[in-house]
């Protein structure tokens, strides 16, 4: 993703409609859902673990998509975390 490219959020897998984005997600990178959200989780752990509040800041957000979006263009070139 290039500077001019649009940033897209995953926080939508925080919230209660995670399971229908995370299907859509799969369809698109040609994945399980399961997958999607086990990566999502794996990606936001180490930094949902050093978080005190309950809601995420929007700089732990952003880095949390900048690793998760790392993982599903490595998927597309067949390359894994």
């Amino acid at each position: 993703m290039n500077q001019h490219d649009e940033f897209q959020s995953f926080a939508a897998l925080n919230g209660d409609n995670r399971y229908a984005v995370a299907n859509q997600l799969a369809k698109q990178y040609g994945m399980d859902a399961s997958q999607i959200l086990f990566a999502y989780l794996k990606v936001a752990a180490p930094i949902l673990n050093q978080q005190k509040s309950q809601q995420l800041t929007e700089r732990q957000q952003r880095q949390i998509d900048q690793v998760f979006t790392a993982f599903l263009t490595g998927t597309q070139t067949g390359d894994e975390p």
